[in-house]
């Protein structure tokens, strides 16, 4: 058969006598099948494959809806293998499809685009022994890493390898993974002193212990396109933290506390990499905080472009991090057009603005002062033809690239100096950077006027932050009250709105006395949905700085 005929050519291509694997999906990620009978067109691709090597497996990825139960129907079990793909690294998918007899692997994908940031689930993959237990368990192959970038969160890796040759039904818990944090170290410091565990340990808990569904690490907005209600940097990224921002500088502080008190670390590539690491995670952290003041406070505006900048100083020190160490490996493979093709990847990716616009980022040095910083400085700048001279930054970037940072000092010092920052920001604007769960609201329900009795104290200045959490309407604000002993005693009457883009959701309410006794307060929030009412989120109160 003609098809037959080609899969053949593709070995001459690639320089083999045959193949014992075949990749490629039907209608990867929905596609468009026209009326066409899937079973049969799954079956006559599989019949052309065997034709052109005999024996050889179907690798078919199980993503979103993919594959079909029709597709799956046109499938040999003998031949085939499904790559079951799994973002969910806070439960590993417990649960996850069945694909009947068909062998299947578990496959983590806890990296999207090469992107940088401090994410995974560490407890997930001790209790994936549970995870594995599901409906289509039963033909579990084995286990795989199917990640769009390697070369991040080591400590996930490592955990994941190791998983690889325990047995199926073993689960780790917190204790084990404590003691397995000593014993990596020790691999990859070459010493675990009582600080390094600390900060792996904060870590662990924080950055490393997803606790929803998502794509990847919680960006920062350091790489996203500028505006004053950026909340992501990529389309379908998550726009809230799962963790609280205060536990990542502590944990980069920890770690540099084990340089100071242990020179040795610092000779080690391992540490070095992971101690600028921390650090730009710490100063990352900083971004969406600092930008939702930053538009009525000069003050949070400058801090934020110093973020950047600092983060640029940190990250020249090390090779990895630095734009032109990764430029020059492009280079050396494909010349300066492939140079090019990757500045354009890990920036716009195609060029133009579109959905996939800052889809591969990369923080890097280079990139963060000779870029990122550009674009935010033209953008809080403003004026007449802003969108034009945004584009022209990204074009620039793509054909000539930017220097990095000529280091100063040492490591240590810079880390030191940024971490000083990111402390200052966070005492600063303690309300900006506050992370609580919130009192929960719901419009569907009617749940509008929610307890908050357990969060006023004194009498003051309290700002409540209205966020959007689920339901496909975002919610339109008119005002937000503060109700004591059921009376309204504060108000805040302008138009706001929660929902992925966030706009003038924040609400000043003043309490000018306490009732004696122990009044009950509550928020009440009036508002309507856009375009329905299925919204839903939670209330942050706290009291302003200052007040």
């Amino acid at each position: 058969m003609a098809s037959c005929g080609r899969y053949r050519n593709l070995f001459k291509v690639y320089g083999v006598a045959r193949a014992e694997a075949f990749a490629g999906d039907l209608f990867h990620e929905g596609g468009r099948t026209g009326g066409l009978d899937v079973t049969a067109c799954a079956r006559a691709v599989q019949a052309a494959q065997q034709a052109a090597a005999p024996g050889a497996k179907w690798a078919v990825q199980a993503w979103g809806a993919n594959p079909r139960a029709e597709l799956l129907r046109g499938l040999d079990p003998k031949h085939t293998l499904i790559e079951a793909l799994v973002k969910n690294q806070s439960s590993g998918n417990v649960g996850c499809r069945a694909f009947g007899d068909i062998p299947w692997v578990w496959c983590e994908l806890v990296n999207f685009g090469g992107k940088h940031g401090l994410c995974g689930g560490a407890p997930m993959v001790g209790a994936l022994g549970r995870a594995l237990d599901s409906p289509g368990g039963g033909t579990l192959a084995g286990l795989g890493f199917l990640s769009e970038g390697l070369e991040t969160n080591p400590l996930i890796y490592e955990l994941l390898a190791e998983r690889l040759f325990q047995p199926r039904g073993k689960v780790v818990d917190r204790a084990d993974l404590g003691a397995w944090l000593a014993l990596y170290a020790a691999r990859r410091y070459g010493l675990c002193t009582p600080a390094v565990h600390e900060g792996l340990s904060i870590l662990l808990d924080s950055a490393y212990t997803h606790t929803r569904d998502q794509e990847g690490c919680f960006e920062s907005v350091f790489c996203a396109r500028p505006s004053w209600t950026a909340r992501k940097t990529s389309t379908w990224s998550t726009a809230e933290p799962y963790y609280d921002p205060v536990l990542t500088l502590r944990a980069a502080q920890a770690l540099l506390r084990a340089a100071r008190e242990t020179s040795a670390l610092l000779a080690r590539e391992t540490f070095r990499y992971d101690l600028a690491d921390a650090a730009r995670q710490a100063l990352a952290d900083l971004a969406r905080p600092l930008l939702s003041r930053a538009k009525e406070d000069p003050a949070a505006r400058a801090a934020f472009v110093e973020a950047i900048a600092r983060t640029e100083e940190v990250l020249a020190h090390e090779p990895r991090w630095r734009l032109d160490w990764h430029e020059a490996r492009v280079r050396r493979q494909g010349g300066e057009a492939a140079a090019r093709a990757w500045r354009r990847m890990v920036s716009t990716w195609t060029g133009r603005r579109g959905a996939l616009n800052d889809y591969a980022h990369r923080q890097l040095a280079g990139m963060m002062g000779g870029y990122y910083r550009k674009r935010w400085e033209t953008f809080f700048a403003g004026g007449e033809g802003l969108e034009a001279r945004l584009a022209a930054l990204d074009r620039d970037f793509e054909a000539n690239g930017a220097p990095c940072a000529a280091p100063k000092g040492s490591l240590a010092d810079a880390v030191d100096e940024a971490l000083a920052f990111a402390q200052a920001c966070h005492a600063r604007w303690p309300a900006a950077f506050r992370f609580a769960p919130g009192t929960p609201w719901d419009l569907a329900a009617g749940k509008m006027t929610v307890d908050v009795t357990d969060q006023i104290g004194p009498a003051g200045l309290y700002e409540v932050e209205i966020l959007w959490k689920s339901g496909p309407n975002a919610l339109k604000i008119a005002k937000v009250e503060l109700l004591e002993n059921g009376r309204p005693v504060a108000e805040d009457a302008h138009a706001g709105y929660a929902g992925v883009r966030r706009d003038k959701n924040i609400y000043a309410l003043r309490l000018p006395a306490r009732a004696p006794g122990s009044p009950t307060y509550a928020l009440r929030i009036t508002g309507e949905g856009d375009g329905g009412d299925r919204s839903a989120g939670v209330a942050v109160i706290a009291p302003r700085s200052g007040m």
